[in-house]
């Protein structure tokens, strides 16, 4: 009898790990795990500074935030994305089309943000 395959679902955090991954290929610096990292520190961590940084009293919780994201980064990054899962990621988006700029585009992206946020609040100062 034939072993089944595991089924996976596939989020947006799987196609930023894919372009993170086909982006390694055009810079060796760039892989999936970074790029997958920079959006959670740009979209979850760093609004979150934002608001303990308006609020002085919650400063301590702005540690505890920091050493999360290190302790989840490291650890999710191999839990979630085995080798396995890996594959399966690179075989569901093996028939997309990939452009480096696209790539690029992507991986920019949370730093545009951080600059227009940083714009915006050096304004409203």
């Amino acid at each position: 009898m034939k072993r089944q395959e595991k089924t996976y679902r596939f989020y947006l955090w799987d196609y930023l790990w894919w372009a993170g991954e086909r982006l390694h290929d055009y810079h060796a610096r760039i892989t999936g795990e970074d790029m997958v990292q920079m959006y959670l520190t740009f979209f979850v961590y760093f609004p979150l500074v934002m608001l303990c940084a308006a609020h002085r009293e919650y400063c301590i919780y702005l540690l505890v935030l920091f050493i999360v994201q290190i302790l989840a980064g490291g650890i999710w990054g191999e839990k979630i994305y085995s080798t396995n899962r890996r594959k399966a990621v690179m075989k569901h988006y093996a028939d997309r089309t990939f452009s480096p700029g696209k790539g690029y585009f992507l991986f920019l992206l949370p730093f545009l943000f951080f600059l227009i946020v940083n714009i915006i609040l050096i304004l409203l100062m």
